[in-house]
């Protein structure tokens, strides 16, 4: 009986052995999978959840220096929009995120965050209505020339950002340096 109850202990114990190798390889081929895909795959709405993970952490690391209970996350162009919906609800910094849509210059009133994706049309008019206090986020090549503060980029397929340091002290915002050590730094 004590044989067999030892017996049975180890088989338990290679049969856990097995299921936790098991899981370690399938997780890292999931992993491996990620990055082997060409940047385009990235396009499928995995980029964008990526984003908008990091822009909910610049929201933790960014000193919006408001009172108000609400961070409100604006979202301008069609693509990202399921992707940053996530978002809503979730506590960042001791604020609640919202999230909303916006299509012209005129819905970015009242934003913390505005992300403007790569099809949208007027970014230059919603980085000029954004006004202080608006953490400006984009896509395109020229989102930190028209005077965004952050721009996302893909190189060597992973997913990179930059700060625009000039940018970001004009809108009168402090983020960590944990943040800024991660990124390009520029000063347009």
């Amino acid at each position: 009986m004590f044989v067999n109850r030892k017996l049975k202990y180890f088989t338990l114990k290679a049969t856990a052995r097995s299921v936790a190798a098991w899981s370690a390889l399938i997780t890292f081929l999931v992993f491996l999978c990620l990055f082997i895909f060409p940047g385009n795959a990235l396009a499928d709405g995995l980029e964008y959840r990526l984003k908008a993970g990091f822009v909910f952490n610049f929201i933790k690391f960014t000193d919006f220096k408001k009172n108000g209970d609400d961070i409100t996350v604006c979202v301008a162009g069609e693509s990202p929009l399921a992707a940053f919906s996530a978002l809503n609800g979730k506590s960042a910094a001791g604020k609640k995120v919202s999230v909303k849509a916006v299509n012209d210059s005129t819905g970015v009133s009242g934003c913390e965050v505005l992300f403007v994706a790569l099809d949208t049309g007027n970014s230059e008019g919603l980085l000029k209505s954004a006004g202080n206090q608006t953490l400006t986020i984009g896509e395109s090549d020229d989102f930190l020339d028209k005077g965004g503060i952050i721009r996302f980029f893909v190189e060597d397929n992973h997913l990179r950002f930059e700060v625009n340091k000039a940018a970001l002290d004009r809108a009168g915002l402090f983020m960590s340096s944990r943040v800024l050590r991660l990124a390009r730094i520029k000063n347009i």
